[in-house]
């Protein structure tokens, strides 16, 4: 009971993350000739070296041994890791140095967990007029707290599957590696083209070449990579099509409301984050998140999706966040970057507006 009474909105894992990133964002513009390395685009290595760079580069490498393990696209675990390639986080630090005020990543989070106490504190009121008022008011607070606790638990069951894929990951190129060197691989990458049982006979059974037409493989690959996942699939395999009804009079985009509020900026659409970065203020728009997409939570004023609903990852973060979250069957392609938007969070409604 002491744990959830005590729990905060920052002992969410992913919203940790995304304080402690805002941490370093702060360290750098401490530092003038980190922050210049960094708008640069110099290595860690070279950062190090400049004034204030050791103590950024410290705190780096720290973030990187306790979040490193994490990936944009990480269930897929050929994607590279972190602490493979921080480029993104190096490049959510960058853009938070051009627009972002020192320690606002902090005085954001207070903000939400002082209005989720007052919330507590209105539904303690308004408990306490019903019947049996005195016992509903004891309730409510506790219910209150158990339930935040219990939503943020998704994260932490991402987290520890995290940490697994990635050990898998070692594990896969570690086996990689030695078909290379022993001349039966030409690339270590192509081992993703094997599945488990064929990369165990290519590793059991060294003197008998596994006959697979890897350049096959890789056609099929890129063609599935360009297919689109159905919104829903039933257990019986049927996909349903259909819109989704709504009594909403607008000329903008309908869709699911999973996080209140509303917010207004230019979109940023991207397809991957492994090579992208969002500016403060930006409404990010994306075919879906997953907490590889969390540092570019730093930086966005809004959420809108292809995929998901309630209890998806961005929408749980951008509740936990405070920002605005639609989900909307096709944003990606029916939004553009640059195009002013208003995310209404509250409607389900994307609306489109004049610069």
């Amino acid at each position: 009971m002491c744990t959830i009474v005590e729990w905060e909105l920052r002992e969410n894992v992913t919203t940790a993350m995304m304080i402690e990133l805002g941490d370093i964002t702060d360290i750098t513009r401490d530092n003038p000739q980190v922050e210049r390395a960094l708008k640069e685009g110099r290595s860690l290595d070279e950062i190090r070296e400049v004034a204030g760079g050791e103590e950024f580069t410290t705190a780096f490498e720290n973030f990187l041994d306790e979040y490193g393990f994490r990936a944009p696209a990480e269930i897929e675990f050929s994607h590279p890791r972190y602490h493979e390639d921080p480029s993104p986080l190096l490049g959510t630090v960058r853009a938070k140095l051009e627009t972002g005020e020192p320690g606002d990543h902090r005085t954001h989070v207070e903000r939400l967990e002082t209005e989720a106490e007052r919330a507590i504190t209105r539904l303690e009121r308004q408990a306490s007029r019903e019947r049996f008022g005195s016992i509903r008011r004891r309730l409510v607070r506790p219910f209150a707290l158990r339930y935040r606790s219990y939503l943020s638990m998704r994260e932490v069951t991402k987290y520890a599957l995290s940490q697994l894929l990635d050990e898998t990951r070692r594990q896969v190129l570690a086996a990689g590696e030695k078909l290379e060197r022993d001349g039966r691989l030409e690339d270590v990458n192509d081992v993703w083209l094997y599945d488990f049982d064929e990369l165990l006979s290519e590793l059991s059974n060294p003197d008998t070449p596994t006959d697979i037409d890897l350049d096959t493989r890789r056609a099929e690959q890129f063609h599935h990579q360009q297919l689109r996942a159905p919104r829903v699939i039933t257990s019986d395999g049927e996909i349903p099509r259909g819109g989704i009804a709504s009594d909403v009079d607008t000329d903008g985009l309908v869709g699911i409301p999973t996080a209140s509020g509303v917010a207004e900026g230019q979109a940023r659409v991207i397809e991957e984050p492994s090579d992208a970065t969002l500016e403060t203020g930006e409404i990010l728009v994306a075919p879906h998140t997953d907490p590889g997409w969390t540092p570019l939570f730093l930086n966005a004023a809004g959420l809108v999706t292809n995929n998901g609903g309630k209890m998806t990852h961005g929408s749980i973060v951008a509740r936990e966040y405070g920002i605005p979250s639609v989900v909307v069957a096709g944003a990606t392609k029916q939004i553009e970057t640059g195009q002013r938007i208003r995310v209404d969070g509250n409607r389900g409604v994307v609306e489109m507006l004049k610069d």
